[in-house]
């Protein structure tokens, strides 16, 4: 996105004189161990041993061609948004476990961990990040409006 493709936003949205408009797009963090938080190289973790990335999440596209991306070897297990591990679910993810690492994201890893040993579970983060250096007006706005 350049200067021109975010006026036309402004223009096209017909921002009031007391609004903002901040662009951002999303990126991966580091990869960590879910019951240490101690971060792994991620470049290292996804092409030195396969991994399984488990996701119950409504676009799971991006996660599975980021962890593609680093060309390790890798099996995918999607389920629906907001899913309900199960029992079933449990034992299939264990067996799993003999041969991969496992993968998945921060919204998921807690309802995982409910079913399965935490310390088998490894957790791509994401993170925000501001477009045109905008998360420093991003926070002036925020703590303004809060204060």
């Amino acid at each position: 996105m350049n200067e021109c493709e975010t006026a036309l936003w402004r223009k096209k949205l017909r921002l009031r004189d007391n609004q903002q408009l901040f662009f951002s797009i999303m990126e991966y963090d580091e990869i960590y161990q879910y019951c240490t938080k101690q971060n792994v190289d991620t470049r290292q973790f996804l092409t030195s041993r396969p991994v399984c990335i488990i996701t119950g999440i409504a676009q799971p596209t991006p996660m599975i061609e980021y962890v593609h991306s680093f060309g390790g070897r890798c099996f995918v297990k999607i389920y629906p948004d907001h899913y309900a591990y199960s029992d079933q679910d449990a034992k299939e993810l264990l067996q799993l476990a003999e041969n991969y690492t496992l993968l998945t994201t921060e919204k998921d890893v807690y309802k995982l961990s409910e079913c399965i040993n935490p310390a088998l579970l490894y957790v791509l983060p994401i993170m925000p990040r501001f477009l045109f250096d905008g998360q420093k007006d991003f926070d002036t706005a925020i703590l303004s409006f809060v204060k």
